[in-house]
């Protein structure tokens, strides 16, 4: 499953073959099917893999605003967080497969309508009404996937830094105490650099 995923997120979805992958893991093609049925039920579990990785995070969110007011903060490092190792280009490589097949795409716009409406809590909590709520976490989560989609060469350590700017601008207030103790929690568990430079 590894290195499924490798290819895919390095060549897309095209590539992810049978072959290619028994050449990578330097086995046969008989070995490939003691883990798999055949090369859709590999496919599959690289979007169950995704969609699990996904709920993951929205369910952890959920658990810690059942103990704290929900804030842009904990969705911030959350994405951050995806930076480490290939969570980040995995979504894209996955979006760039929902662009050409058609049963793909719900199951990324089930996705992104799970996390928009996660988002949507933290305006609903500020006093915004439904539909103001949803089109600003539209405008946040369309943030995320536009750093997912262009090839920016800031650094874990140069976003932290601008995470409470971030919030700043999406909600147009300033974070209060407690808020700013939960960015600076976080990211210092994220990255040890933003602890030493803070």
């Amino acid at each position: 499953m590894a290195a499924a995923r490798r290819v895919f997120v390095r060549t897309g979805i095209d590539e992810v073959k049978i072959d290619g992958l028994a050449r990578e893991l330097k086995v046969t093609r008989g070995s490939f099917y003691w883990h798999f049925k055949d090369l859709e039920d590999l496919r599959s579990a690289l979007i169950e893999d995704w969609r699990e990785q996904n709920l993951r995070e929205i369910a952890a969110i959920e658990d810690r605003w059942a103990e704290e007011p929900p804030s842009l903060v904990d969705v911030g490092v959350a994405w951050l967080a995806e930076r480490q190792g290939d969570r980040s280009v995995f979504s894209s490589a996955m979006r760039d497969w929902a662009r050409k097949d058609n049963r793909i795409a719900p199951l990324v716009h089930e996705i992104d309508r799970s996390w928009i409406a996660l988002i949507a809590r933290v305006f609903a909590t500020m006093g915004h009404g439904v539909e103001d709520s949803t089109v600003r976490a539209r405008i946040v989560y369309y943030h995320r996937i536009g750093y997912h989609a262009l090839p920016l060469d800031e650094t874990l350590e140069e976003l932290c830094a601008l995470q409470s700017h971030f919030t700043r601008a999406f909600t147009g207030r300033e974070l209060d105490r407690k808020e700013e103790q939960r960015l600076r929690e976080r990211l210092e568990h994220l990255h040890p650099a933003y602890r030493r430079r803070n």
